[in-house]
């Protein structure tokens, strides 16, 4: 399913007619607004911030602890996500979407109703959302990000030695590559359970996009779980975002390699940080 986004950044328009102007100041060009636009699985519902049709999200119960002592940045970013999770559940057709309630669980993420998993994500003013069944994906995750985020000097932590040779090989293209792979991999650790995600590491999965059909090539560095991942991105003019889904058969993996459990234990070349580290940098 389409979403309106574009995989690649819009092509610049013409300049618009200069308009009289008062002496000595320079004119501001209006900044046209881009929704990104995601090719997305038929099976899941996305909503964005930018299109909502509630009048004005509010706080259901079970809801308003999570927010009560927090700034009103936060408090307005809490309510366009959760805004944006009810309006995708309402197009995934769950009953009194707009009336189900969407408190944080003990591990930070959202409570979905039975039979629904989904992720939300913020970025400045920005939220999006997206959901689907869990007899279609077990888990997913969205991320989203400026699509003009420079590359940190935390990253040197969080990157592969495949995604920094990577991303060394583009460099100088203009794209905000560094900012796709920490969204993908924001998404990744979002798509597991807590289980799953136990002990894993920034390290221990490396994320590739291809620039030529918007996908996210995952490849586990330290063994594998035996789970089933595919992954998307869009660049657009102001944002960008991945988004990664967790299979619902998690058998239709190869699950040829050591387990997870030998995967944690094994020698590493390198030490890889824990995912509180994710935190830390501001990737979840």
């Amino acid at each position: 399913m389409t979403h309106d986004t574009d995989l690649r950044p819009p092509v610049p328009t013409a300049s618009p007619p200069r308009t009289p102007h008062a002496p000595g100041r320079t004119p501001r060009t209006p900044t046209p607004v881009t929704p990104l636009r995601f090719t997305l699985p038929d099976q899941l519902r996305y909503a964005d911030s930018r299109r909502l049709t509630c009048a004005a999200p509010l706080l259901l119960p079970g809801e308003t602890e999570t927010v009560a002592r927090t700034r009103p940045a936060r408090r307005r970013a809490f309510l366009a996500g959760r805004a944006c999770a009810r309006e995708a559940l309402h197009a995934l057709g769950v009953a009194e979407a707009h009336r189900t309630p969407l408190p944080r669980g003990p591990a930070g993420a959202p409570v979905w109703p039975p039979g629904v998993t989904g992720s939300i994500a913020h970025c400045g003013g920005f939220s999006t959302a997206a959901v689907a069944r869990r007899d279609h994906f077990a888990g997913l995750g969205i991320a989203v990000a400026p699509s003009c985020a420079p590359v940190r000097r935390e990253d040197r932590y969080a990157f592969t030695r495949r995604e920094r040779d990577w991303l060394r090989g583009r460099a100088g293209d203009g794209e905000p590559w560094a900012a796709v792979i920490r969204s993908a991999k924001t998404s990744l650790y979002k798509a597991l359970t807590p289980e799953d995600a136990r002990g894993l590491g920034p390290l221990d999965a490396s994320v590739l996009p291809d620039a030529e059909d918007g996908t996210l090539r995952i490849r586990w560095e330290h063994g594998s779980l035996n789970v089933v991942l595919a992954g998307r991105f869009a660049i657009g003019r102001h944002h960008l975002a991945a988004c990664v889904t967790r299979a619902a058969r998690p058998e239709a993996a190869h699950a040829a390699g050591p387990t997870r459990a030998q995967a944690l234990t094994a020698a590493r070349a390198d030490s890889s940080p824990p995912l509180a580290l994710l935190h830390t940098i501001g990737w979840i």
